[in-house]
């Protein structure tokens, strides 16, 4: 099996700061309808007219009205049923993190480089991403392993979840 580190990060004074990826998307005038908005392969559709799907968020009054409607889908916020449609889950890879009047910023939920993978995209007139990927995540990409795999309910040898916790 897996033999445990004699010490551990924190004992050998090797605090890995694990920084989050993000990405920004800005509106320079109010979303469309049926313009879509991509987040790590979860797609949002901008909606006049009834949010008759899962996924379909409301284009409100004015761009600010609008990215709000957009991260309060992304996090399951708000009002259901009325910003965005009721069975839109929450993003499983971001969470929506800041919003202005113009801007809306998606953190990744896990820490550290892997978060630099998430594509996000947009096919909108008046809207764009910052790049097609998050960016900006630092961090030991064995403690974002095993975070991914901790936090998604895989299951794993007692002596490899036990690795893992020691080299946390």
């Amino acid at each position: 099996g897996l033999r445990a580190p004699h010490r551990t990060l924190q004992e050998r004074g090797q605090h890995m700061a694990v920084v989050n990826a993000t990405q920004t998307l800005t509106l320079a005038g109010n979303a469309v309808d049926a313009e879509t908005v991509t987040i790590g392969g979860q797609v949002y559709t901008w909606e006049t007219g009834a949010l008759d799907a899962s996924g379909k968020v409301l284009v409100g009054a004015s761009a600010a009205a609008s990215i709000q409607n957009l991260f309060d889908a992304i996090n399951g916020t708000g009002t259901p049923g009325t910003q965005y449609h009721a069975s839109t889950p929450l993003n499983p890879v971001v969470r929506a993190s800041a919003l202005t009047a113009t801007t809306l910023v998606v953190q990744s939920k896990l820490g550290g480089v892997i978060g630099n993978l998430i594509a996000v995209a947009e096919a909108m007139t008046q809207g764009s991403w910052g790049a097609a990927n998050l960016a900006g995540g630092t961090g030991d990409l064995g403690l974002d392993i095993k975070n991914f795999l901790l936090s998604s309910g895989a299951q794993m040898s007692r002596d490899l979840g036990q690795y893992l916790r020691e080299i946390a």
